[in-house]
């Protein structure tokens, strides 16, 4: 459960103040604006840590306090103190702390280079170290030519988390919380600009009534000292457009990006939209409060016309769903209401803080339990007042007052402009609360267990390879059995000498042996084998891309090199959840998997992750920026028929194509090559349609066994199954009722193709080869693997 706040403050300021300790938002830490972390950020990091300077040059790592697994960003200030002389290569190496990260043999280390060119006086970095745990500690080191310099160690440190009680409340809390960004339009957070966010504060809380004292524009110190304080370093921030990162793995700790038409306009003009987007395609969810109207919401976030049918469909089921909670909690509040008048009638004298805990038994962040009978009774009016209000608007109302549409695999959900409320109340807020569902936490976005890993690595294991060749060894035995019985012992017996079995049978034991053991190696081979599993989802507003791979890969004798992965590409593991419990790894020695070299062009992870004669799985995320786009015409005929023809602007050759037009009508083609300019498309039938995606699908569905069977914690209480965990955790706080397990991809292809049977209008899906850069071995063979391109037509 998320964390309350525990006692009552003895005055007023006080009991505001421990209100907002718990939810309010934190000013994104200050760093140079061209490419900044975004809040919350570790201590700097000063380098050297002695206080005589016998290397030459000064630096500072400021690193992201990201809690959960996925990518850590690392910005590294290295100044000289005077010019560089020489050309100088240093490497900052960022190693896992054992006792600062769990568990603590899923360690990492992690090269970070840095040149220093002859002349300057400056170099910066920023880089996004991947990170397999939980958890903040590296111990950092900076080496020139293999050896560590002089004073160049330090650590990047955050409280301990060894402990599983800490576990659960750090980390768990990170991926339940609705974690959210506001961002301004003016260059650094100014508090009078600030909107009234309270509301933002009682998203996952009980009540609806907000306290009309304390907005931020009316108590301009009261919250430029609560923005600044460091007491907070929660899940919500405020930033201004210079403190947003221009990296779109930057946002991936959020849920959310709140953003006004002044602000979004101003991402636009200096860049830093792009990032903010790339996000949103991969999952992420982005909000517009101040639309002047759909169309503008539309064209300012270039998004499809119409919801998909589904889309539409969940936002009314999470709408009468809140609307059904709010009818109980009026009833529960006007009956604690008529219970606590009755006690305070019958006991005059009585304790306030014992009456309001006995009878109101609410959540509420500014529950007035040392006010008077009186206040705690005027307090329980306002709330009852709210709800009334709330309930006066109908299901269409409420539906009405905002927009949702699908932005890649995300949501861009909008709000109208409204002089009488200016920022969405907190009902609306709940109601995107929900209606995020699994995409408020970044590992169900992702689809992928680093840490532990579990079943679904079966799903997309390499067939036929690591695996004993069952059928052939029982060939082998029986033709052992064969020969030391019927034909050895026969023929030494009728010879006499029955006595050399003693000798015969050790030796065809030794030979059967060798034979079995040497046929599994040359049947698996002494190559690299890949199977890969690549979404693209294609953006046709903007060209641009948006991908997933799922890559299984197989070596018979370990690349020297390693595996090379795309510079802005997150890169997870996914182990197959046989090691142990989280608890019983905690108690292993600390491990390092290997070491991770990143520079500005690629992630080189080496040879140490890719061991011979093992499956080893890894799912990554990245932008592609100007792929193309498919764009569809349709012109009548002589025969008033409509002709259709498609523009593949793409750098995919498409097969398989099935496109749906604005209309809702459905067309195809077999094939559709690269560049294409002008490629005919043919009439498909509704039904045809649908039987040919659920085709295209199946043939290449990710099957294994159903980790949903296994339970996800032992009868000892061992957590095995986190992407159980955290659906089942974020079920209970946001009412959600779906369990996904494989990712806003996954889901998005499985949901349209499978479940739907169709695509939603303006849509397309088709297969392609697999590129060359989703391969993370440049040698490896590629086998049973799948390529599914699908979007949005232009």
């Amino acid at each position: 459960m998320k964390r309350r706040p525990s006692g009552a403050a003895a005055a007023t300021f006080l009991a505001a103040w421990s209100i907002v300790l718990m939810g309010a938002p934190q000013v994104a830490a200050q760093s140079v604006p061209d490419d900044s972390l975004l809040a919350p950020i570790q201590p700097v990091t000063l380098i050297p840590t002695t206080k005589t300077n016998r290397v030459g040059f000064t630096a500072t790592i400021a690193a992201g306090r990201i809690q959960v697994a996925g990518s850590v960003p690392v910005k590294i200030v290295v100044r000289s103190t005077s010019t560089f002389t020489a050309d100088r290569q240093l490497v900052f190496r960022f190693t896992s702390d054992p006792l600062g990260q769990s568990p603590p043999s899923n360690g990492l280390r992690v090269d970070v280079p840095v040149e220093l060119s002859q002349g300057t006086r400056m170099t910066s970095v920023t880089r996004y170290l991947p990170k397999w745990s939980v958890g903040l500690d590296y111990r950092v080191t900076v080496r020139e030519q293999g050896q560590v310099l002089a004073g160049c160690e330090a650590s990047v440190s955050g409280p301990a988390v060894r402990n599983s009680q800490v576990i659960t409340t750090k980390w768990l809390d990170a991926e339940y919380e609705f974690n959210w960004v506001l961002v301004l339009d003016s260059e650094r957070v100014d508090v009078a600009k600030l909107p009234d966010i309270r509301a933002l504060l009682h998203v996952r809380r009980d009540t609806f009534f907000v306290n009309e004292t304390r907005a931020p524009r009316e108590e301009l110190t009261y919250w430029k000292l609560l923005l600044e304080s460091e007491a907070f370093r929660g899940a919500f921030s405020v930033a201004g457009q210079s403190e947003l990162p221009t990296d779109w793995r930057g946002y991936q700790a959020l849920d959310v990006i709140i953003l006004s038409q002044a602000s979004l306009q101003a991402t636009k003009r200096n860049g830093r939209y792009s990032a903010i987007r790339d996000w949103v395609l991969a999952g992420g969810s982005i909000v517009l409060y101040d639309a002047d109207s759909l169309q503008t919401f539309v064209d300012s976030l270039q998004l499809v016309s119409e919801p998909s049918e589904w889309i539409a469909s969940a936002k009314r089921e999470v709408i009468n769903d809140r609307i059904r909670q709010i009818k109980g909690l009026r009833t529960d509040v006007a009956r604690q209401r008529s219970e606590l008048s009755k006690y305070i009638a019958n006991d005059p004298n009585m304790d306030p803080t014992i009456a309001f805990g006995l009878y109101t038994g609410m959540s509420a962040p500014n529950q007035p339990n040392d006010r008077s009978p009186e206040e705690q009774i005027a307090w329980l009016d306002a709330q009852l007042a709210k709800l009334t209000e709330i309930l006066n608007r109908t299901g269409k109302q409420w539906d009405e007052s905002m927009w949702v549409r699908p932005l890649g695999t995300g949501f861009a959900i909008g709000f109208p402009s409204s002089d009488s409320a200016p920022f969405p109340g907190v009902m609306q807020w709940k109601i995107v609360d929900q209606l995020l569902d699994f995409r408020s936490s970044p590992m169900l976005r992702r689809g992928a267990d680093p840490i532990l890993g579990d079943n679904r690595f079966r799903r997309w294991m390499i067939p036929g390879v690591a695996q004993p060749p069952v059928y052939t060894f029982i060939g082998l035995l029986t033709l052992f059995v064969i020969l030391v019985g019927p034909v050895a012992y026969r023929s030494t017996s009728r010879r006499g000498r029955s006595y050399l079995m003693f000798l015969i049978a050790p030796v065809l034991a030794i030979v059967t042996t060798v034979a079995m053991f040497a046929y599994g190696i040359v049947a698996d081979g002494f190559d690299t084998i890949a199977r890969v599993r690549q979404l693209t989802w294609i953006d046709g507003a903007t060209g641009d891309a948006s991908e997933r791979v799922q890559a299984t890969y197989f070596a018979g004798v370990r690349p020297a090199d390693g595996m090379t992965f795309p510079a802005s590409a997150e890169v997870v593991r996914y182990p197959d959840g046989l090691s142990g419990d989280w608890e019983d790894l905690n108690k292993r020695p600390p491990e390092t998997l290997g070491t991770v070299t990143i520079t500005n062009e690629a992630q080189v992870f080496d040879k140490a992750f890719l061991p011979s004669r093992q499956q080893r799985q890894f799912v990554t995320h990245r932008p592609r920026a100007a792929v193309g786009s498919l764009q569809l015409t349709l012109e009548a005929a002589d025969t008033d028929v409509q002709v259709g023809f498609v523009r593949n602007d793409s750098i995919y050759e498409l097969r398989r194509l099935v496109v749906r037009g604005n209309d809702g009508k459905y067309w195809t083609s077999e094939r559709v090559a690269a560049g294409s300019s002008r490629t005919p498309v043919y009439p498909l039938a509704s039904k045809d349609a649908s039987e040919a995606i659920a085709k295209m699908y199946n043939e290449f569905r990710a099957i294994g066994e159903d980790s949903r069977r296994r339970s996800s914690r032992s009868y000892r209480k061992s957590t095995r199954d986190l992407i159980k965990v955290v659906n089942e955790g974020l079920s209970s706080q946001t009412r959600s009722t779906s369990f996904v397990n494989e990712g806003s991809f996954e889901q998005w292809l499985g949901r349209a193709l499978q479940i739907e049977g169709q695509l939603p209008h303006s849509h397309f899906v088709a297969m392609s080869d697999v590129t060359q850069d989703a391969v993370a071995v440049e040698s490896a063979r590629v086998v049973d693997s799948v390529h599914y391109v699908f979007g949005t037509l232009p």
